[in-house]
């Protein structure tokens, strides 16, 4: 296993956070109140199988969107711990004597 360095960027990981709440939240809400996913199926047996599907689709979907905003939430709380963690020990380290 090679040595690599760790490197950390709050900026990006908000960015990235902020970007998975945004597809999250049209996620879980893209579908919602949107009806017809499925054509028409007057007459067919099939039709009840096919409503049956598209609530599965809008339910799937929500729960996604859910998952994936919740996901931007807590790579945003990251991107806070380390901005707090760097500037508790820039603290600490500009108090030590000289």
């Amino acid at each position: 296993m090679s040595e690599q360095d760790l490197t950390v960027q709050p900026e990006r990981l908000d960015r990235t956070g902020r970007s998975l709440g945004e597809q999250g939240h049209r996620l879980a809400s893209g579908l919602a109140g949107t009806a017809g996913l499925t054509a028409p199926t007057p007459g067919w047996s099939a039709g009840v199988a096919l409503g049956t599907l598209e609530a599965a689709v809008h339910s799937w979907s929500a729960r996604l969107g859910a998952r994936v905003t919740r996901t931007g939430d807590a790579v945003r709380a990251a991107a806070r711990s380390y901005e707090s963690v760097d500037g508790r020990a820039a603290a600490r380290i500009s108090a030590l004597p000289r």
